[in-house]
């Protein structure tokens, strides 16, 4: 069991022939792509074992638009609970969250 996990919204990740994947935003606006490795599912949340940071952003909303390269103007929020979500807000991105287990 783990003393600290990251944590991402479920619907934040992507499958591709390299496994599972996270868009994030970078200090210049620029979306990228890291691959990372997923662990168990709490709520909406599922708990990342690999290759996030803790101070990377997630794109969490207009995932379907967002592509790795594309310069983007995001509205940040923080990743409040694994409780039920709030109404979506089209653009948003959060940070990945760490959390004690």
């Amino acid at each position: 069991q783990h003393d600290k996990a990251l944590m991402v919204r479920n619907d934040s990740l992507g499958t591709s022939q390299e496994g599972s994947y996270v868009l994030v935003v970078g200090a210049d606006n620029v979306v990228q792509r890291k691959v990372v490795t997923t662990g168990v599912r709490d709520g909406q949340l599922r708990v990342i074992e690999s290759g996030l940071s803790p101070t990377d952003w997630v794109v969490t909303e207009g995932v379907q638009r967002a592509f790795p390269g594309a310069k983007v103007e995001p509205q940040r929020s923080q990743l409040a609970s694994a409780a039920p979500e709030p109404a979506a807000v089209p653009g948003k991105a959060v940070p990945a969250k760490s959390e004690l287990k």
